[in-house]
């Protein structure tokens, strides 16, 4: 097995093992510089999040007529206090059910407007010096607007360099979209499979020499328009690794990017990937 197979076949096992998209952040030393933004089309006027919030997982999903947004933050506030508080503020409109089960569990659900609003609130699942996680769902006619600095309302991205200069190609498995789902410019494709499952699944592995930043940048900048985004982090002993996954046209793309740190290793940043294809 060469060197690229070596460095990353952990996470191609990891990822496959898994099948999810989605990565929550579990770190103790790093989370503190690696906590998401809060997703877009999150109302935050009509439902805040508590000061010193640390947001761990998130995502927006258009379903048409109605959109959902969800949210799951860490907060160093007692349950009851945390209880209280969206108490206050489901309180304000039609404020269904509210109460504390047992004691690491605080459930409320209601209306606000024209949206359905559900929060569960947990003492369990925490890392650092945090007492809660809140979860937070949103439902209802959510209003989402992309803008880059120019206030023109899209967000631009380069794909001039989009599937140029791939070292190995050769590797990406039969079907890859990648019209719809380019690979980074100038890549190395270390390893392509192709599963069928009852759903055709495709598992791809890359690297890149540029940071993972400009990596997950890049694949935000695909995924703009895609349907069912969500966006995580999870803490590695090897380091911090970024989920990223939405659907496009009948392909869902589900990313797994982490820094690569290796003296004399030309590269700085490693990419998983996989497609699942819907009939």
């Amino acid at each position: 097995m060469n060197d690229y197979k070596k460095i990353g076949m952990v996470f191609i096992i990891i990822f496959a093992l898994l099948f999810i998209p989605f990565i929550e952040a579990n770190s103790e030393n790093n989370y503190e510089k690696q906590g998401l933004p809060i997703p877009d089309g999150y109302p935050e006027d009509l439902v805040p999040l508590m000061d010193g919030f640390k947001i761990v997982s998130g995502a927006f999903d258009n379903k048409g007529d109605q959109q959902e947004v969800w949210v799951k933050y860490m907060i160093d506030i007692e349950l009851d206090k945390v209880g209280d508080f969206y108490n206050d503020i489901l309180s304000r409109g039609n404020l269904h059910n509210a109460g504390k089960l047992g004691n690491n569990l605080y459930m409320l659900d209601g209306e606000l407007g024209d949206k359905t609003i559900s929060i569960k609130i947990t003492t369990e699942q925490l890392y650092d010096d945090y007492q809660c996680n809140v979860l937070i769902s949103i439902k209802g006619n959510l209003e989402v607007i992309d803008e880059d600095d120019s206030g023109s309302g899209t967000v631009n991205i380069d794909l001039s360099t989009a599937n140029k200069n791939i070292t190995d190609s050769d590797l990406l498995p039969d079907g890859y979209p990648v019209d719809l789902i380019p690979i980074y410019g100038g890549s190395k494709v270390t390893h392509g499979e192709k599963y069928d499952v009852g759903l055709v699944m495709l598992i791809i592995q890359f690297y890149s020499r540029d940071d993972k930043d400009s990596v997950l940048d890049f694949y935000k900048g695909v995924l703009k328009n895609a349907d069912n985004k969500e966006e995580g982090v999870i803490e590695k002993d090897s380091g911090v690794l970024y989920s990223l996954a939405g659907v496009i046209d009948n392909y869902k793309a589900s990313f797994v990017i982490s820094d690569v740190n290796i003296e004399g290793f030309d590269y700085k940043s490693l990419i998983n990937l996989q497609v699942d294809i819907f009939e």
